[in-house]
């Protein structure tokens, strides 16, 4: 249940920074900013898979 919950944290911080992304005007601030949103992303949904 635990791994469960990290994984909808995990989620909801990738949402966030997503969103955070999408208001940022440098290039590389979105990149960087995007990148780790989607790493949180694809982690959290593996852990709410397994």
């Amino acid at each position: 249940m635990k791994r469960k919950a990290e994984g909808y944290t995990r989620l909801s911080i990738s949402v966030v920074m997503f969103t955070l992304a999408c208001l940022m005007p440098n290039t590389w601030s979105i990149i960087l900013v995007s990148f780790v949103a989607l790493y949180s992303l694809v982690s959290g949904l593996i852990r709410i898979k397994s």
